[in-house]
């Protein structure tokens, strides 16, 4: 039976799996023959599978196992498509640094950590530092205090600034994409600019 899904979230390049809704249910996508690669986050799928039922009270509401290819419906609206583009130009100009840290880069600015190789992430899971790639209130003080900064050096009066501060908080979001522990850190770091 062919499924509408949502993508909520993306996959890596070559990864079988997608995270995202059937309606308002968030279930997983898992398959051996998904051909969509790199589904951008807020674009919609059609996939044929069955849906296995999870446990109510979890994360998930289930399973999608894909019985064939995924095809792509609609592409994300404007904001997120533009977001998109932001986050795959930040990584093609990390890639090109030398070493790790190129790689750790866009992990660590914006938590996009699909460009990691194996090696690479094991190490930082071994080593207990994973979290570094994930967003977090640290990111969100740094955008904030770079906009605060940045409107105090254009002559900017409080309230401009603090107005700076939300907008580019909230492109923020918009870039590395609306997680939960995302949107908590920045709702946070707007009650502390309120």
């Amino acid at each position: 039976v062919p499924v509408l899904l949502t993508v909520t979230e993306g996959a890596a390049a070559g990864a079988d799996r997608l995270r995202g809704t059937v309606g308002a249910a968030p279930v997983l996508v898992v398959g051996e023959s998904l051909t969509v690669a790199s589904v951008p986050i807020g674009a919609t799928v059609e996939v044929s599978g069955r849906i296995e039922p999870l446990p109510p009270g979890g994360a998930l509401a289930g399973i999608l196992v894909a019985e064939g290819p995924a095809t792509l419906v609609s592409g994300p609206p404007p904001p997120l498509a533009a977001a998109e583009g932001l986050r795959a130009g930040f990584r093609e100009i990390a890639a090109g640094l030398p070493g790790d840290g190129g790689l750790l880069l866009p992990g660590l600015a914006i938590g996009d950590d699909a460009g990691l190789p194996e090696p690479l992430r094991d190490a930082m899971t071994a080593t207990s530092l994973s979290h570094l790639t994930a967003v977090s209130g640290a990111n969100c003080a740094v955008v904030v205090g770079a906009a605060l900064l940045l409107g105090a050096a254009a002559g900017l009066g409080r309230r401009a600034r603090l107005a700076l501060a939300v907008v580019l908080l909230a492109a923020f979001v918009l870039l590395v994409t609306p997680q939960p522990s995302v949107v908590r850190a920045a709702t946070m770091a707007a009650l502390a600019l309120l």
